[in-house]
Parts: C-alpha cells; sequence; structure tokens
C-alpha cells in the first residue's frame, strides 16, 4: 500500500514539472494580483469601475447637448432698427453678435487627456488608485478618456424664428471619469438664412441716395462663426 501511495504521488508530480514554466509565471500574476488588490486580496471598488467604464462607453458614443452660444456675424451689418436724422441714416439698434440656447450633436473621436482602467481579475479599477500604482505585468488596461475632442453640428434657436442659425465645427468635451455627462466647448461655422441689412445704396451714417426719402431694408442671409457651451449626456 506505501508503495502504491509513493507512486501514486510522483505521478501527481508530473504536470507539474511538465508544466513548471506555466506555473511559476501563473503563480507570479497571482502574487501580482494579490498586491494590487491590496490588504487581504479585498476588490477596490468594483462598481466604480463599472461605472467608469460604462460612462466611457457613453461618451465615446454618438451624443446630444443642450447650451448657449453666441454668433459673431461677418459682412454688412445687421439693423434691427434705423432712423432719419437730419437726412442722414443713423443706426438706433443692430445685432452683428446674437446670442441664444443652442442644440448640438457631438462625437468625440480624439482623446486628448486619459486615465488608465485596470482589470484585476474580473474587476476594472483605475490605475490611480491601485495601491502604489501598481498595475499587475500582462493586465489588461484601458484608456478612459476625460477630455477629447470632435465634430459637431449645431442649431442656434430664437423667439421669431424657430432656427436662427446652423452648422458645423469642432468641440472639446470635459468630463469626469465616473460621469459621462461633460462639459463642451465649442467653435463652428454658421448659416443665417433670415438676417435684415439696409438695402442697396443705403449706408450707416451718410445720406439717402438722390430721390429717396425713407429708408429701405432688404433680407439676405450671412454667414458667421458661433462660440459656444453646453452640457453633454
Amino acid at each position: 500500500m506505501k508503495a502504491l501511495a509513493v507512486i501514486l504521488a510522483v505521478a501527481s508530480l508530473i504536470p507539474s514539472v511538465a508544466h513548471g514554466q506555466a506555473d511559476s509565471s501563473a503563480v507570479k500574476q497571482l502574487e501580482a494580483l494579490r498586491l494590487c488588490q491590496g490588504p487581504g486580496s479585498q476588490t477596490l471598488r468594483n462598481e466604480e469601475g463599472l461605472r467608469v467604464e460604462k460612462a466611457k462607453e457613453n461618451f465615446e458614443s454618438l451624443g446630444f447637448g443642450g447650451g448657449y452660444g453666441a454668433v459673431f456675424s461677418f459682412g454688412d451689418a445687421r439693423v434691427q432698427e434705423a432712423e432719419l436724422v437730419g437726412g442722414v441714416v443713423r443706426v438706433q439698434k443692430d445685432d452683428d453678435v446674437q446670442f441664444g440656447p443652442i442644440l448640438e450633436l457631438h462625437k468625440f473621436i480624439k482623446p486628448l487627456k486619459s486615465e488608465q482602467l485596470v482589470k484585476v481579475g474580473n474587476e476594472w479599477v483605475l490605475a490611480a488608485e491601485m495601491p502604489g500604482g501598481c498595475v499587475p505585468t500582462g493586465a489588461v488596461v484601458k484608456k478612459v478618456p476625460l477630455i477629447s475632442m470632435g465634430p459637431f453640428v449645431t442649431l442656434r434657436l430664437g423667439s421669431d424664428e424657430i432656427v436662427e442659425s446652423f452648422g458645423g465645427g469642432l468641440v472639446f468635451g470635459f468630463r469626469e471619469a465616473e460621469n459621462d455627462t461633460s462639459l463642451n466647448l465649442g467653435l463652428a461655422l454658421v448659416w443665417d438664412p433670415r438676417v435684415q441689412v439696409l438695402g442697396d445704396g443705403i449706408k450707416p451714417n451718410e445720406p439717402l441716395p438722390n430721390g429717396e426719402t425713407e429708408i429701405r431694408y432688404r433680407t439676405t442671409n450671412k454667414v458667421g462663426i458661433l462660440a459656444m457651451f453646453s452640457v453633454g449626456w
């Protein structure tokens, strides 16, 4: 019986010897995982890791935003009201810088600042929260963007017209790792299809053309630059 027990014990060691190198690597990996999991192999806020991973996916997907913007127009001045004073055209109210609420659709495609998310066992943990910044050798690591940039399209809403102007440009998004809601800052080239300006031949601070007695207006379209901020989701 003793001989049989010895034979069985030797036989059980054969796979370990054959795979000694693999076992040694596995032991080292387990030791690294224990080290990174902290005292008592306690898990590190895995719920937070899951929130971070979910927020990352939402942040990088197609998103919407709502906020406020200002349009700086090019070309002839927007004129809301003008009067004749001593035969000279005087603009009483212009509107070359227009403010209003905006809606936008964005897609962040270029991360500018990121944190690392490390897979420890079956759990995701922020690398910054690992004890001593430890990252296990061979661990799966993902980048979590905190600042990113990408294209966006926007509508500026108004009181007289539902859509005052629309266009597209470049937006920068800022967020925290656990939050898919972002603060966005953007610049866009926009087009306004209905703008009131002084009529042809009529210029501010000059007399009316010969033979005319009233100020004329015309409606045209204008191009401008929109500077905006929004909250994205």
